[in-house]
């Protein structure tokens, strides 16, 4: 008995030192986060729980492209990529597909072209 208060003594102290320390690092939320989820019941975070958080607008600026490297699209592919690439049955299908729905693909020497009719 007397190791079984001992060793309720040990958990709840380092309970408190694992809650003292989520406040001291400034990590608190997770602590809100369990009590917000799995004190309720529930076993899994859902949309609207951000509503009981503190939240912040990212506002977008001006969108820049992406730099490509100077190796990009320069790699010859492999042989099983290439076995890939040739599945023109899929690639039939899904233009007839298209057709169907109005929209008319056409291949050409620079690439492929698209219109609505």
């Amino acid at each position: 008995m007397k190791f079984l208060k001992k060793l309720l003594k040990v958990l709840v102290v380092l309970f408190g030192l694992l809650i003292a320390t989520l406040y001291i690092t400034d990590t608190d939320y997770l602590i809100k986060a369990v009590r917000t989820i799995y004190m309720r019941g529930y076993t899994t975070a859902f949309l609207d729980d951000y509503k009981k958080f503190d939240n912040q607008e990212v506002k977008n600026g001006t969108p820049q492209p992406w730099p490509n490297h100077k190796d990009y699209n320069s790699v010859k592919e492999t042989s099983t990529l290439d076995k890939a690439n040739k599945d023109w049955g899929t690639a039939d299908k899904i233009r007839d597909e298209m057709k169907a729905l109005g929209i008319e693909i056409k291949d050409g020497k620079d690439g492929a072209e698209w219109s609505v009719n």
